[in-house]
């Protein structure tokens, strides 16, 4: 019977890092093969943040552009409630004046409401 001691053991080490550039221990192996490879590597870092940096801004570019419709488009709505009021009282119509008034600005602040709350 052979004796547990002279069994081989087997090893096995993982090592885990995360990141847009390597483990600076794999960066000196690259070195070793090619010394330009830590350069090369860096620069292809730099240019794939610079990409991610520009669609971002582009991103929020597109998201203010939108605000800013909205917020135009609330104005507007803000300006026809108030001439309908306004043009309900020239008639006489006192009664409706409010009812548009309040059905306007409730459409309006509720709109708002679900604006800011992303819904």
């Amino acid at each position: 019977m052979p004796n547990p001691s002279d069994t081989p053991i087997r090893v096995q080490t993982t090592t885990f890092y995360q990141g847009d550039v390597p483990h600076p221990e794999i960066m000196r192996g690259l070195q070793q093969v090619d010394p330009s490879f830590p350069e090369r590597i860096m620069k292809m870092t730099e240019e794939a943040l610079s990409h991610r940096l520009s669609m971002g801004n582009k991103i929020l570019d597109r998201d203010t552009r939108f605000k800013t419709r909205g917020q135009w488009f609330t104005v507007l709505l803000f300006a026809m409630v108030l001439g309908l009021a306004a043009l309900c009282i020239v008639f006489d119509k006192e009664v409706a004046s409010v009812d548009v008034v309040v059905s306007g600005f409730g459409a309006i602040a509720v709109a708002a409401i679900k604006g800011v709350n992303g819904r």
